[in-house]
């Protein structure tokens, strides 16, 4: 079963820098460290990649990075002006089960982004929606989340965790930092807003922090 085509202008852009540059896919990826058969999804428009990647392409056939990711259409209304971003970024927008892969794979497929306002934030961010209302008063469903996946979480954030080798099992809770005086050791409590919900406690069921929230946007409508 053939995989969708997502990003065909971008794919046709990729072939026609290769063909200009007389390379082939094992060429490009020799060059630029990305994997052969990620470089051929992107020639082939079945992926597209994130700003690292995108610069590592750019660079590589010697082109702007707005050129790279959008060819000769406005570059502004995409954040960029003459290749340099602005404080616009336009980041990926993921479902959860791909949030919940995300460490295991390290190239994300997403069909849509959003902007955010903000370009010290790291190359892998993501926004992933609320689901639910374990989170309410303060966190409704649909609201934008954006998640840093490297930030070491501590007492206190909010975070999406999943349990110990289960990757479909993420949630979005806040994080609570523990001492249990019997046994002399720290544990953590995924603490849901919502009383209706029960406490995750580590010590009864092993879960893995996947990111931390650093920004959220509220859907109000």
């Amino acid at each position: 079963m053939s995989e969708p085509v997502k990003h065909q202008d971008f794919g046709e852009r990729v072939e026609q820098l290769m063909k200009q540059k007389q390379v082939d896919l094992n060429d490009v990826a020799d060059a630029t460290g990305i994997s052969y058969e990620m470089v051929r999804r992107y020639k082939d428009g079945i992926a597209k990649p994130r700003e690292k990647g995108m610069q590592k392409l750019a660079d590589y056939f010697g082109v702007s990075i707005a050129y790279m990711g959008f060819g000769n259409e406005g570059f502004q209304s995409n954040g960029f002006v003459d290749g340099v971003a602005k404080k616009v970024r336009e980041i990926p927008v993921l479902t959860w089960v791909q949030a919940g892969i995300f460490n295991e794979t390290g190239e994300l497929e997403y069909d849509r982004t959003e902007p955010a306002y903000d370009d010290d934030y790291p190359d892998d961010v993501y926004w992933i929606r609320v689901k639910g209302d374990s989170m309410e008063p303060r966190f409704f469903q649909g609201d934008l989340l954006l998640i840093d996946p490297n930030r070491q979480a501590k007492g206190g954030d909010f975070v999406i965790a999943r349990e110990e080798f289960e990757s479909n099992s993420i949630t979005f809770k806040k994080l609570r930092s523990c001492f249990d005086e019997a046994t002399g050791r720290d544990y953590y409590q995924l603490i849901p807003l919502n009383k209706d919900y029960a406490i995750v406690d580590s010590r009864f069921k092993n879960f893995v922090i996947q990111g931390v929230v650093i920004e959220k946007k509220e859907v109000l409508i």
